[in-house]
């Protein structure tokens, strides 16, 4: 639906999230999403404030990162909207907050399945 790519953004299989980032930036490594997840301590902290059911705590954003609940898309089905936020990452898993707690996961995923993609940038070294 247009109004949600609007409010949550596109959702990208893994080949299409590969080639997305900009040049300078890169599509994050499972690794430095858990190091994210070390230095943030709860995904609450990096969850958006708004857009998140009700049935659960709602994000703080804390560190500014604005996790949205965008869900995913396997097979043609859409799921998940606001109730989890997936991201690719460069190793073919997501990672995955979600309303009801405050863990993380990388799950390993069908590179057909469709995420949101974060990418950060590339570090300079002098």
């Amino acid at each position: 639906k247009k109004d949600n790519c609007k409010k949550f953004g596109r959702l990208y299989s893994y080949e299409q999230a590969k080639e997305i980032c900009p040049e300078g930036w890169h599509l994050p490594s499972s690794n430095e999403y858990s190091q994210l997840m070390q230095f943030a301590k709860t995904t609450g902290n990096l969850r958006s404030r708004d857009e998140w059911t009700d049935k659960g705590g709602k994000g703080i954003n804390f560190w500014g990162f604005n996790a949205l609940p965008a869900g995913g898309r396997e097979d043609g089905d859409f799921f998940d909207l606001r109730v989890s936020s997936y991201m690719w990452t460069s190793n073919k898993e997501a990672f995955w907050l979600r309303y009801y707690d405050n863990n993380f996961n990388l799950l390993p995923k069908d590179e057909k399945t469709a995420f949101s993609v974060r990418c950060i940038e590339d570090v300079q070294t002098p």
